[in-house]
């Protein structure tokens, strides 16, 4: 069956405008998710991270670009979170102590999706997630 040059030619123009609407779909809805990491109990207690960016590095080390865990037990970059089509991820980047996520050990290297008000407990710290884009489409 041959398909006359119009035809060809809508349908990858269709094709390409799908494409384009699906990218723009998932940089919107990436874009617009936002949470908080909330260190609930350790020696940084009550401190509140923000997460409006697309990744971040968790451990004991101290550099601008890591969310700094005081403890012993925790490894240097520990676990990361980062953020895809609108939900945010925790893995745990192959740490001597683990990461757990609810009371769970996490696999390393592996990334979990985290929901609103999910414990995570590293080296004793415990933080506490809120996701502030659930709460939003709730009400």
């Amino acid at each position: 069956m041959k398909f006359p040059q119009d035809d060809i030619l809508i349908l990858t123009i269709g094709i390409a405008i799908s494409g384009i609407i699906f990218f723009l779909y998932r940089y919107y809805k990436n874009r617009k998710a936002v949470a908080n990491l909330s260190i609930a109990a350790g020696t940084l207690e009550e401190q509140l991270v923000n997460l409006n960016k697309d990744f971040y590095e968790i451990g004991r080390e101290e550099t601008s670009e890591i969310i700094q865990i005081n403890s012993k037990k925790a490894s240097r970059q520990h676990a990361f979170i980062n953020k895809k089509i609108g939900k945010f991820y925790l893995t745990d980047n192959n740490s001597t102590n683990g990461t757990f996520l609810n009371e769970q050990r996490l696999l390393p290297n592996q990334p979990y999706p985290l929901s609103n008000q999910d414990e995570i407990k590293i080296g004793g710290v415990i933080l506490k997630f809120y996701d502030l884009t659930e709460s939003k489409n709730r009400f």
